[in-house]
């Protein structure tokens, strides 16, 4: 991800194009921010609400659907992993946790093995 990346925003509301402007450079943001997170901290894995607390200030938090929007989209270029540990968390519910993927900087992709 050292190259300027595309990330996807999923316009699910039908923001009118002015908005929608701001929408994608604010999904841009938070998913630059995820990705610099993993990244430092490999090989450590979190889940998505690890990520929300961990990442974002707390007034500044995005919602925790836009922390699994990046991460999946992290996830499907290659850069995270996602792992079978899993974490009870919210509303008790089992989350998986994601971890950078150390191949993809290296060129090879391969699955991870936890």
């Amino acid at each position: 991800m050292e190259k300027q990346q595309h990330f996807d925003f999923y316009n699910t509301i039908n923001d009118p194009p002015d908005q929608l402007i701001i929408d994608k450079k604010n999904a841009n943001s938070q998913q630059s921010k995820i990705y610099t997170f993993f990244r430092r901290n490999y090989p450590m894995a979190f889940t998505p609400f690890d990520v929300q607390y961990l990442v974002f200030e707390k007034d500044k938090q995005p919602p925790v659907t836009s922390v699994r929007r990046a991460i999946t989209n992290l996830t499907k270029m290659g850069y995270l992993v996602k792992t079978e540990k899993k974490k009870s968390e919210v509303y008790g519910k089992d989350n998986y946790k994601w971890k950078y993927n150390e191949q993809k900087s290296t060129g090879n992709s391969g699955s991870d093995s936890e």
